[in-house]
């Protein structure tokens, strides 16, 4: 049975996916635009690493399973292609931001540390292996820590601050890949046709916010998905000093 911490967590990530829906983004769909939003709400700065070019795609739904039933998933954009395409990074709509007051949501499961997106990780993870459809439904079956981490790397500390000046951040392969799904024509026939992996990369800045990153693979890139992963060190990069207004 899911906790009501994981229910909450997905409940307010399906709520986030429909006034995303429903709303003009609060930024023009531009790079600079996007850029300047990010850096001017949450304190963070964002730069492209060189080899990869900007594919002017923004606002695109994306689901882990190409299913009616299984709701998991955000919305993306901008996207980015590796010059060698090997590699295509896809960055959010919008961040998801912490609701309320980040010691409400302390817990003692994990005592050496707290993961706000970690209802979303998980998620993931069980939607792609085809055990998870959406909160409460009876159907769902919950995935446990000890197999959890066959799929996922939790980071905190020291490397998460030389990477992002982050607090923390994850990793996970999504182990039925193939099957995510984008609802934009040009990008799922593309996803299709090259880019069979899908790496989740979540970075957390406690009390702030969470950057949800996708990387998607050719065979060949996902060998090597370390190298493009590194390349985004200090290119994601949190304002110390940074005050909301």
């Amino acid at each position: 049975m899911l906790n009501i911490r994981y229910q909450i967590s997905i409940a307010l990530f399906l709520m986030t996916i429909n006034v995303f829906s429903q709303v003009n983004l609060p930024y023009e769909q531009n790079l600079t635009s996007y850029k300047q939003y990010f850096k001017d709400k949450y304190g963070v700065t964002i730069s492209i690493p060189a080899r990869f070019r900007d594919l002017d795609k923004y606002r695109v739904h994306w689901a882990v399973r190409e299913d009616p039933e299984k709701h998991t998933g955000f919305i993306y954009g901008p996207f980015f292609l590796s010059k060698d395409k090997k590699c295509m990074i896809v960055f959010p709509s919008d961040f998801f931001g912490f609701f309320g007051s980040f010691e409400k949501y302390k817990t003692t499961e994990l005592s050496t540390f707290y993961f706000h997106p970690k209802g979303q990780v998980t998620a993931e993870v069980e939607t792609s292996l085809g055990l998870y459809y959406s909160p409460g439904d009876s159907r769902n079956k919950v995935i446990e820590n000890v197999d959890l981490y066959n799929y996922v790397d939790f980071i905190f500390g020291k490397q998460a601050k030389e990477k992002y000046n982050a607090d923390s951040y994850s990793v996970s392969n999504l182990p039925d890949a193939h099957k995510t799904y984008f609802v934009d024509e040009s990008l799922e026939k593309l996803r299709k046709k090259k880019y069979p992996y899908c790496t989740s990369l979540f970075i957390q800045k406690d009390e702030r916010a969470v950057l949800d990153i996708k990387l998607f693979f050719t065979k060949k890139g996902f060998k090597k998905k370390e190298k493009y992963i590194n390349m985004l060190d200090k290119h994601i990069w949190f304002d110390e000093k940074f005050k909301p207004n």
